[in-house]
């Protein structure tokens, strides 16, 4: 489905090293049209920019007295930038959720070409976890993410959560579940240069739950590492 891709039928297989090889954009997964009012056929990066400027589905309004509304995901990041939060406690996680979402879009817009790759083939499966960072692991509390990640025996995410199944959707789609019913479903969403050191590195979102609750979150992971076959490593994230 090469449509899919800003770089002509670019797959996520392992590129030579190259300084021609363009950013990668999944843009079905980074389409924003599961919110906006009027869905934007997107086949471009332009049109995926146009898209942080659209309408929403629905209005959220923010602040103390719910005195500001936000629209479009620019006006989320005003929001953010002001730290206003949603006046109605019922939607602050559809809220975070869609506000991942416009973050994802415009991170990915700021990728760059590579001058040279050692991601790899990133296949979504059980194998991978022994490769990523603990950093990716599902954490209940700040305060056991600080203690887990202050623990120099840890040093994946397999070293702290079991994984017991991988329900892959597709290439660049799946849901890793752990031995205590938490959910992490993933989407690669662009391979680049995100931070300017010339080498490539790839943008996941993750959407957590846990099975028969009612928890749901999203985050954004940026990843890359240095030489073939090492662990990725994690250059930032998003919340």
């Amino acid at each position: 489905m090469c449509f899919l891709f800003v770089a002509g039928c670019s797959s996520l297989e392992m590129r030579p090293d190259s300084n021609n090889a363009d950013p990668t954009l999944l843009l079905e997964n980074l389409s924003l049209n599961w919110l906006l009012a009027t869905p934007l056929t997107v086949t471009s990066q332009n049109e995926l920019r146009e898209q942080l400027f659209q309408a929403w589905d629905a209005v959220v309004k923010v602040g103390a007295d719910g005195e500001q509304a936000v629209r479009n995901c620019q006006e989320f990041f005003l929001a953010e930038k002001n730290e206003l939060e949603p006046f109605r406690a019922n939607e602050f996680v559809p809220y975070r959720l869609m506000g991942v979402s416009c973050k994802a879009v415009s991170l990915s817009l700021g990728f760059k070409e590579p001058a040279e790759t050692y991601l790899g083939t990133f296949a979504l499966n059980k194998a991978l976890v022994s490769k990523l960072p603990p950093e990716l692991a599902f954490f209940v509390s700040a305060s056991r993410r600080e203690t887990i990640l202050s623990d120099p025996r840890i040093q994946s995410w397999a070293d702290v959560d079991k994984i017991v199944a991988v329900k892959r959707t597709n290439e660049y789609q799946a849901v890793f579940v752990d031995s205590d019913k938490h959910e992490r479903e993933f989407f690669v969403l662009a391979r680049g240069d995100y931070n300017g050191d010339g080498v490539e590195d790839i943008l996941l979102k993750s959407v957590n739950s846990v099975s028969g609750g009612s928890y749901v979150s999203a985050q954004l992971f940026v990843l890359t590492r240095h030489a073939h076959h090492d662990r990725y490593v994690l250059l930032d994230s998003f919340s």
